[in-house]
Order: structure tokens, then C-alpha cells, then sequence
């Protein structure tokens, strides 16, 4: 598979990874309908930095103490951790988790970072019991409407339930029951970062806490391709999970 890369860095710099979501609706990659999360390049010197695609396509470079394959996590991280800033989860909380792929495992390590208490993955049951022990904070990252529902079930009244995927946006949901009766506070959570005024900042401070975290986490099961990415004509592998998230590492030219 050949991977075509022009962007903002030019070509003075490499690409290093990029973590992207692909459309899943009918179980085939189609790379005209992938969307990058975050991206992370070399430079000349070595160095890493790091961006996500803004609303006109442009990247903000940062720079960033980490390898590629880890610093391309950050935007999806730092989305999950303005979200938690924003709905003034508790410190220490006890949080769950769903899933068992990369959005999983990012959540979880920013759910630590922030100083949640992130609960062990026997903790969270299967879509068939109904009865397990219920948390303060839920962050679903499946993206299916049935995990959907069980993170709801499973949350405190008062609570704070985060979607992490598409679930929320693509499932149908009577807010009457659980955010009226119950008070909880569902929010969607973006792929990548939305800075609000006054948080430019937050991205840097940010990522120097989050790239620690993030350290070794790789995808779940997944298929993997080789590609060839230009204009550098360097190697790479594509992992790709079937629930919808992917990540590109370039090897070298």
C-alpha cells in the first residue's frame, strides 16, 4: 500500500506516526475516508513535534519529549483530558472504561494521570450482567451503542459519563431517564483537541504530564499492512483495529 504525505512540515521534516479513525460502515479501510487524530514528525535535529488537524486542515506544530508513535497519541489525550477538566470530575475518582483497544488504553492512562482511580478490567462486566458495581466517572470508547448504554447503567447518579467514539452521536438517546432523573452529565468527546479561549496554553503544559502516560501503549488485535509512505519513499507498518482506530509507524526510508 503506497501512503502519499504532503502537510504543513514540508519536507525538511519526516513523518514519524499519525493515529487516525477510519469509516467502519461497511468493514473495509478505504484511506480517502480516514481521519487523522494527531501526527507526529522528525525534524532535522531530531527532535519530535506533534499536531493535530484544525478546522481548515492546518497543523500547529509542538514540540515534545517523546518518540512519534507516542507523541501522534497526544491530541486524542489531551481531548480526553480538557474533557475531564471540563466536567469537574472529583479527584481520585473511581473511573471505568471500556473497551480493550488504543482509545482504551489512552483513556486509562490519562484517567491515571489525572489522578482518577481507574478500575481494574474485571470490574467492568459484560453487556449481560446488569448488576456490577456502579462509578463516578465512565469513559466509553467502544463506539457501540450497547457499551453505550451499559457505561449509563453503570454510572453514579450525579455522574459523569464521557464518549470517547461515536456512540453518542450515533445512537439514539432519551436524556429524560438518566440526565434529567438522574443527573448525569453525558458529553461527547472529540478525537482531537478543541481549545477554548484562554486554554492555548493547556496544550503544552498538557502534553509533558500526558507523554509519560502514554509511553508503550500500542493497538489492540489488528490487521497489519505494510506501506510505503512518500515523498520520502520510507517504510511503514498499518495497524488497523476493527473498531475503527489506527496507527501508522514510519520505519525509515
Amino acid at each position: 500500500m503506497l501512503i502519499r504525505h504532503g502537510g504543513e512540515p514540508g519536507l525538511e521534516c519526516r513523518l514519524g506516526a499519525a493515529l487516525f479513525r477510519w469509516d467502519r460502515s461497511d468493514g473495509t479501510l478505504d484511506l480517502g475516508r480516514v481521519a487523522f487524530s494527531g501526527l507526529a514528525w522528525r525534524d532535522p535535529d531530531g527532535r519530535t513535534l506533534w499536531g493535530w488537524p484544525g478546522e481548515a486542515g492546518r497543523i500547529e506544530l509542538r514540540p515534545a519529549d517523546g518518540r512519534p508513535e507516542e507523541c501522534c497519541l497526544l491530541p486524542t489525550a489531551l481531548a480526553l483530558a480538557l474533557a475531564i477538566r471540563r466536567s469537574r470530575c472529583d479527584m481520585g475518582a473511581v473511573t471505568l472504561v471500556t473497551g480493550e483497544g488504543i482509545a482504551a488504553r489512552i483513556a486509562r492512562a490519562v484517567a491515571a494521570a489525572l489522578g482518577c482511580r481507574v478500575s481494574a478490567g474485571e470490574d467492568w462486566t459484560t453487556e449481560g450482567e446488569r448488576n456490577g458495581p456502579r462509578a463516578p466517572v465512565v469513559i466509553e470508547t467502544t463506539g457501540h451503542s450497547s457499551s453505550f448504554g451499559l457505561a449509563v447503567e453503570r454510572c453514579s447518579d450525579w455522574g459523569n459519563v464521557l464518549s470517547l467514539g461515536e456512540a453518542l452521536t450515533s445512537t439514539p438517546f432519551d436524556y429524560y431517564p438518566d440526565v434529567h432523573r438522574r443527573a448525569l452529565t453525558v458529553m461527547q468527546v472529540p478525537d482531537r483537541p478543541i481549545l477554548l479561549p484562554g486554554e492555548e496554553s493547556i496544550a503544552e503544559r498538557a502534553s509533558v504530564l500526558l507523554i509519560d502516560a502514554l509511553q508503550d501503549i500500542r493497538p489492540g488485535p489488528c490487521e497489519v499492512l505494510e506501506v510505503q509512505v512518500f515523498p520520502e519513499r520510507a517504510s511503514g507498518r498499518l495497524l488497523i483495529e476493527p473498531g475503527g482506530w489506527g496507527l501508522l509507524r514510519v520505519e525509515g526510508p
